[in-house]
């Protein structure tokens, strides 16, 4: 064991009883027992908060695997799974996916917090498995190092370096150095030319360093890939794109204290030329595997192995199945279950989301797995259609834009365990178009713009043609189904005539479903323009069609659109259209639908570069404008088909996420009233804390107030209920011995509705207790937050990774809360410490990190 890891374990382990007792300081049963009172219980209080203005709520997060043109990735040991982020492009905020391989394969996207690095072509990734961290450097246009802790909530933070650092690159390779506690990083791309040098970036002190290297340095490269050999001290490059195109070379770099390159010579036929192909360690036995990879005149889909383990020496591996020919591959060894593991890529036919395994020491076969076939949830898709079966209660989409490895049609409903279900259809399917869903037959409608399609669902999905003799092609057109009918009725859209241009229609047509489909002319539309791209909706209040929106043409190659006009026609005789008043309030174009359970139409608009969701309402009575909705919560920021579920009183859109990423999410605006709950008190000498649910409350801003047992009610603070619907307050300005109320309010509708009141005894007695550094990471200086019971002496040190002691002060003297700063800026080095404080023989531990 290395020399700085034994101080570690042993550091640690005389702490741990420390550690065991430190965590009932701060625990509600232990802060209740100081004093004789019983411990403070979370009492299950709730009230209503909310009425129909909405709450945006996400319903379903797939996690299925991401699709990721140039996957970054890096393999964290601690916790078995592979961590990636695209590295494809240049805007926007990184996503940091997990491929977690217990219990069973699963992909999840982590939750992070802190300032988000900005997206970016060709970073390193790499895993610093001593400070359980990952380390992004560099890509196009950077040459900055961020941080992701991963104990605890993920957290992203910049690393400030010191000494001169690298030039921005992108394409170059990353290696964690942990017999010296560095990375070494080497050569890329930077915006003009390929690169040939060497840095090294110590994690002790964050001090960049140009290696000085002895021997032949390897011709300059990017999109290479390099890979740590323990046993050799070594850092081993093979193969990458340079001014002559692609290589197939094989360098090592010593890391000792004589760093060199030196070609290496191995034994048999190397692999062609190549670039962005996928390299692993198997570190059982000790050979480089090498995947794949861009090659002159396409994508190599060949398996290779370098031994290690003596001469070195190249062998074609022959696999019983062979991956698609890809490049940019996220390629790792697992070495819980001695395999290789790769994921996705780019090849000919585009980018693949699929994982695979091999065995070395097994059969010699690749295993596909995650998407299974067909998937276990669907991936993203856009373009699709979506109805609600009012018979089972769910939703169910079909078609579209979706990945090579997905099924067309889905079902959803989240009263179920598993919310999504494939739905595996016979019989040809048929193009996207605007779909409807008949009750009375217990089928999906889809008009193609030529073709009535039916997909049946009893006893089993199957497409079939309903009618094809319908009016000309009508793109564009509304496809509404008229239930006291029984048919669906069509309107509008436009035809091409060659040599011409595009023309809207204004024909109602109407398909009748019994005896036999047959097409029956209604009428004319409410303009003699004709429409197309309008929405249409059926009223069944006041048995009426209604249209709404829309753009018409005549021969030019303008459009002119109607904006948010509306119109209504009777059903039950001669078309009659009217001009629905459009109030003094036009709001921007969007989707609409009618909320039957409050008789209102509803108007989602989605606007702006990021895109935020703006909902109207109006009554469908006509007797009010158009008025904004206070909806809580962001809301997706992606746009999606919209449909309102009755029987959960609710609008609900699948397909979509936050930030423009891949549409797989579900989400709904829930109307109705919602909950908050009280689930957690603790109450300390110094303080007080409360947690309180809601998880239909996501993004609503909470007000606190407190009172004692003679007093008035007074604001402590306000919050904001965070994504997973919670409301954390911490009240650090109580009296200790003293008894307060508290509740939560939040403003609905013009006035702030409070949870019931909880009563809070504050324990007497000061304990020991160390919070530790404040902040934490600190910059500069290095401030120590804690308590001590009584006036003894008591002592605070601070203790290197290594083990040692580099400050002690005594801070006994008088009891209660304390911040001392026991280092100011250049006193400590900047690092990871251990903040050790003693009193009466007890000790309590925390961490502390210094930055510059």
């Amino acid at each position: 064991m290395k020399p700085y890891l034994v101080a570690i374990v042993l550091l640690l382990g005389a702490f741990a009883a420390p550690l065991a007792r430190a965590q009932g300081v701060h625990g509600g049963a232990a802060s209740g027992a100081a004093d004789g009172r019983s411990p403070p219980v979370a009492p299950d209080r709730t009230t209503a908060l909310l009425d129909s203005a909405g709450a945006w709520f996400l319903l379903s997060d797939p996690n299925s695997p991401p699709m990721l043109r140039r996957p970054v990735a890096a393999y964290d040991s601690k916790r078995h799974r592979l961590l990636v982020l695209e590295g494809a492009y240049g805007t926007g905020w990184p996503a940091v996916y997990s491929l977690d391989f217990e219990p069973e394969p699963h992909w999840s996207t982590l939750s992070v917090v802190g300032p988000v690095p900005v997206g970016r072509v060709g970073p390193s990734l790499i895993y610093d498995s001593l400070r359980d961290r990952l380390l992004l450097f560099g890509g196009s246009g950077y040459n900055d190092v961020w941080s992701l802790t991963l104990s605890g909530t993920p957290t992203w933070q910049p690393i400030y370096t010191a000494g001169e650092r690298p030039e921005v690159r992108c394409g170059h390779s990353a290696v964690y150095d942990d017999v010296r506690d560095r990375m070494v990083v080497f050569g890329g791309l930077d915006n003009v030319s390929y690169l040939s040098d060497a840095w090294s970036l110590s994690l002790a002190s964050n001090q960049w360093t140009a290696l000085a290297l002895s021997g032949t340095r390897p011709p300059a490269r990017a999109w290479h890939r390099t890979v740590l050999d323990p046993p050799g001290d070594r850092m081993v490059l093979f193969g990458g794109l340079g001014p002559t195109g692609p290589a197939n070379d094989l360098w090592a770099l010593s890391l000792g204290d004589s760093s060199s390159w030196a070609p290496l010579t191995a034994v048999g036929m190397p692999p062609s030329p190549r670039y962005s192909f996928g390299a692993a360690l198997d570190t059982t036995l000790q050979r480089i595997y090498v995947q794949g990879g861009a090659v002159a005149g396409g994508y190599a889909a060949d398996l290779w192995s370098l031994d290690l383990s003596g001469s070195p020496t190249w062998t074609p591996v022959t696999t019983v199945d062979s991956l698609e020919g890809r490049a940019d591959q996220a390629m790792i060894f697992d070495p819980t279950q001695d395999r290789l593991v790769v994921y996705g890529g780019t090849g000919a036919t585009g980018t693949w989301d699929q994982c695979a395994d091999l065995a070395p020491g097994g059969p010699l076969q690749w295993e596909r797995f995650l998407p299974p076939s067909p998937p276990l949830v669907p991936g993203p898709r856009s373009s699709h259609v979506v109805v609600y079966d009012s018979r089972r209660s769910r939703l169910m989409a079909y078609g579209g834009s979706f990945r090579r490895t997905d099924v067309p049609l889905w079902a959803f409903s989240d009263d179920d365990q598993s919310a999504w279900t494939p739905l595996i259809t016979s019989g040809p399917a048929p193009p996207v178009g605007p779909a409807v869903f008949d009750s009375a037959g217990d089928r999906m409608l889809l008009f193609s713009g030529s073709d009535t399609w039916a997909l049946t669902l009893n006893p089993a999905p199957a497409w079939n043609v309903v009618d094809s003799a319908a009016p000309p092609n009508l793109e564009g057109a509304s496809f509404t189904y008229d239930p006291l009918r029984h048919r669906v009725i069509v309107y509008g859209g436009q035809v091409y005539y060659p040599h011409t241009d595009f023309y809207t229609l204004p024909d109602v047509w109407a398909l009748e479903l019994d005896p036999a489909p047959t097409w029956t002319h209604l009428g004319v539309g409410p303009t003699s323009q004709g429409s197309a791209g309008h929405a249409a909706i059926y009223d069944p209040e006041r048995d009426r069609l209604v249209i709404m929106g829309g753009w018409w043409r005549n021969g030019s190659t303008i459009s002119h659109s109607y904006g948010n006009t509306m119109w209504a026609t009777p059903l039950n005789g001669p078309l009659t259209w009217t001009v629905l008043p459009p109030g003094n309030v036009d709001p921007p174009a969007g989707q609409p639908v009618y909320d039957s359970v409050r008789d209102r139409f509803l108007l989602f608009s989605l606007y702006g570069a990021m895109g935020v969701w703006d909902v109207w309402s109006r009554p469908a009575t006509c007797s009010a404008p158009w008025a904004l909705l206070g909806s809580a919560g962001a809301g997706p920021l992606a746009a999606s088909p919209v449909l309102f579920d009755p029987q959960r009183d609710r609008a609900v859109m699948l397909f979509t996420a936050p930030n423009g990423a891949a549409t797989d999410q579900a989400w709904a605006l829930n109307f109705g009233s919602f909950q908050v709950s009280l689930t957690s008190l603790t109450a300390t000498p110094t303080g007080a804390e409360l947690v309180w649910d809601s998880p239909l409350a996501i993004g609503w801003q909470a007000v606190i107030q407190r009172r004692e047992e003679i007093g008035s009610w007074l604001e402590i603070a306000r919050a904001v209920f965070d994504e997973t619907g919670r409301v954390t307050v911490r009240d650090r300005t109580v009296r200790a011995g003293g008894r307060y109320a508290y509740r939560l309010g939040i403003q609905d509708a013009g006035a702030v509705r409070f949870s019931d009141s909880v009563w809070v005894d504050i324990p007497a007695k000061p304990q020991l207790a160390l919070e530790g550094a404040r902040p934490n990471p600190a910059f500069g200086a290095l401030s120590i937050a804690f308590s001590l019971p009584d006036a003894a002496p008591a002592q605070l040190e601070i203790v290197d990774v290594a083990g040692r002691r580099v400050l002690s002060q005594e801070v006994g003297g008088s009891p209660g809360d304390h911040t001392v700063e026991v280092a100011s800026a250049g006193v400590l080095a900047p690092g990871l410490y251990l903040v050790r404080l003693t009193h009466r023989g007890e000790s309590l531990v925390t961490r502390a990190c210094l930055i510059r």
